[in-house]
């Protein structure tokens, strides 16, 4: 399988799950008479719940779900695999595990009272920076191996950047007085999107270069890059959309960042199970 059969699969994967999403989730949306708000309230708990009582919040559950137990599998098959390797493995694996914290942020926070639902709501917002940081730190690790040398991040640093993780989530959570509170949220919207995306355009313009070494690799970690990027993206979108009362803006976010947490789970375990059966191959 090269590249581009992998992409193929994944564009063909993205405009199925789309598909399937908007025919069976998003029918039921519906507006107010001025078209700014989202009505069809769910179960009668109205915005407080989340999404606005849209039934597509089970897809968004089942979606996260899904992307969570993805990265759990990838990170244990990959750490078999590839855990003693010195260079490139470590924090790609690590980027993937993140990413799938970010799916289990989405599919529970909307179980929780104030503090945890932002708890919960900043895992992913966050995650989205410290995955791409670490796919990142991935590519530079893979130019160290075969061009210039140096020093690969250790287990323990990687380790403490996934456990502070939830440390800054809890702490910018604690200023929320309500959930979704556009008073903590609009800043750090501003504040994570201009660095996830440089990291992402970093990342992707890294994996182009080194694709004469491992065009597979390097391939799947640029597609990688583009997933994360997007979901935390659109993710931001559909906030903004809700925070400025935009109806269109926010169910389209939500439907997107549907689509974009199932393609990541595909991606990561075609990457996986790719890479696991080319083993023998230097990579």
């Amino acid at each position: 399988m090269n590249i581009k059969d992998i992409s193929i699969i994944t564009l063909a994967s993205v405009i199925l799950i789309y598909f399937l999403v908007f025919f069976v989730g998003y029918q039921q949306i519906s507006f107010n008479s001025d078209g700014t708000a989202l009505e069809n309230q769910y179960n009668g708990k109205g915005p407080e719940n989340g999404h606005y009582g849209l039934h597509e919040l089970y897809a968004t559950v089942y979606a996260g779900i899904l992307l969570f137990l993805a990265s759990i599998i990838s990170t244990i098959i990959l750490y078999r695999r590839f855990g003693k390797s010195r260079f490139t493995w470590r924090p790609v694996i690590g980027g993937i595990f993140v990413a799938g914290i970010m799916g289990l942020g989405e599919a529970v926070e909307h179980n929780f009272d104030t503090l945890w639902h932002e708890f919960f709501h900043y895992l992913v917002m966050l995650g989205g920076l410290v995955a791409m940081f670490l796919l990142y730190i991935g590519t530079q690790e893979y130019r160290m191996q075969y061009r210039q040398g140096g020093k690969p991040a250790s287990t323990s640093v990687i380790l403490g950047m996934i456990i502070v993780l939830p440390l800054v989530a809890f702490a910018v959570a604690l200023n929320a007085v309500e959930p979704y509170d556009a008073r903590v949220e609009l800043p750090f919207i501003y504040l994570t999107a201009a660095p996830t995306l440089f990291l992402s355009g970093l990342t992707m313009l890294e994996s182009y270069r080194q694709k004469e070494e491992n065009k597979v690799l390097m391939g799947f970690l640029a597609m990688l890059a583009g997933t994360v990027t997007g979901l935390t993206v659109i993710a931001l979108l559909a906030r903004i959309g809700d925070i400025g009362n935009h109806a269109f803006i926010f169910a389209l976010g939500q439907s997107l960042q549907v689509v974009y947490m199932s393609a990541t789970a595909m991606l990561i375990l075609v990457f996986t199970f790719t890479m696991w059966a080319l083993a023998d191959s230097n990579c």
